[in-house]
């Protein structure tokens, strides 16, 4: 008769005829592995870096690990990655993270009385919150720096809400890539900064003020509608209307197209000043004639100015559309 023996209840299995052929062995319950090129390594000390440690919130603890936020943060170490969802309710929480964490928000609310998500160093998705800063001074919803420009800050499906403090912005960055991805800004002071980053990339509808200053990459922006934009020592390549637009001159513009207004308040002509240096490129400008709708035309200029010329004087308002030749 012959008898099988279960290689699970073994001490040790060994793997080839050899001495010093790798083993897998059981001491006192504790599994390790034994190979001649890397010596022995203890199982217990692994872990799987392709998955994710995944923590829940909510704001009544059935069904969830935690019901604070920033408890779920804090129990995923740094240099761990992290899922944390949270589930509806409102977050009375000003959050600090330094770790590599997706934040998913399923109907929730962070309500703050400074920033409600201050990010360093780390890699971080925040997704489908609804953001509201408090107190005074400069909060923010979202404050992001990576010391060394390595790391990675995306938003998405957010709202952020400042309509009651005139210093408070939507997003703050410094350093690091910035992305963001079908966001809702609430009220006059929803202005995001990007300083001294790599690189910002944005698909939105409509954002107010936008200010880039010194991103050593180009930046691609498609939006409905920006209020400002201000460029310092940057590169845009936009496809937006907006409402203003400034820059210094070591900044550029590349744009197949340029949207505005001008109101010719009774006058027969109306100088529109782009205030973004386009030195060095050729460009024309459509807009509608205020009398009988016809075309009119500037063509190949390369000047930071244009004017508009009305065949009858009066106080209408004219969109103007220009293309970089």
């Amino acid at each position: 008769m012959r008898i099988m023996v279960n290689p699970l209840r073994a001490n040790r299995i060994t793997f080839g005829a050899g001495a010093g052929s790798p083993y897998i062995e059981n001491l006192d319950g504790g599994l390790s592995f034994y190979d001649p090129s890397v010596g022995s390594v203890d199982f217990q000390t692994l872990s799987n870096v392709n998955s994710p440690i995944v923590r829940r919130v909510s704001p009544v603890l059935q069904g969830a690990d935690y019901t604070s936020i920033q408890d779920a943060i804090d129990s995923i170490g740094v240099g761990e990655k992290g899922v944390i969802y949270v589930y509806g309710g409102t977050y009375l929480e000003s959050l600090t993270i330094r770790s590599n964490i997706d934040l998913v928000g399923l109907s929730a609310k962070i309500v703050s009385d400074g920033i409600c998500i201050d990010i360093e160093d780390g890699n971080v998705t925040v997704q489908g919150f609804e953001l509201i800063p408090g107190g005074v001074g400069q909060t923010r919803c979202i404050s992001f720096v990576s010391t060394d420009s390595s790391h990675k800050l995306v938003y998405k499906n957010c709202t952020f809400y400042n309509a009651e403090n005139a210093q408070s912005m939507a997003v703050y960055a410094n350093k690091g890539s910035v992305y963001s991805y079908q966001n809702e800004y609430v009220g006059d002071n929803s202005d995001t900064q990007i300083l001294n980053a790599e690189r910002f990339n944005a698909l939105e509808l409509y954002m107010g003020a936008l200010t880039l200053s010194n991103v050593a990459n180009k930046s691609y922006v498609s939006a409905n509608y920006i209020r400002e934009v201000t460029l310092v020592d940057s590169a845009l390549d936009m496809r937006s209307d907006y409402g203003s637009l400034s820059g210094d001159l070591n900044s550029t513009v590349q744009s197949n197209q340029l949207r505005g207004s001008a109101t010719f308040a009774n006058a027969d002509r109306v100088t529109v000043d782009l205030d973004c240096p386009l030195e060095g490129f050729n460009y024309a400008v459509f807009s509608d004639n205020l009398s009988d709708h016809s075309t009119l035309v500037v063509q190949n200029r390369t000047a930071t100015s244009f004017d508009l010329v009305a065949t009858v004087p009066n106080a209408e308002t004219v969109s103007w559309f220009l293309v970089i030749l």
